[in-house]
């Protein structure tokens, strides 16, 4: 990410999706799910 503001507007991004559930459980279940997302999983 370029900049503080690039993450910031991805990070809106995403809280506009609202709850998702994990696609792992655990505390690497969040990390899990972005990558799936990032790469179309």
């Amino acid at each position: 990410m370029e900049s503080c503001n690039e993450f910031l507007e991805r990070l809106k991004e995403i809280a506009a999706f609202g709850y998702q559930k994990t696609h792992r459980i655990g505390d690497t279940g969040i990390g899990k799910t972005l990558e799936d997302w990032r790469y179309g999983r």
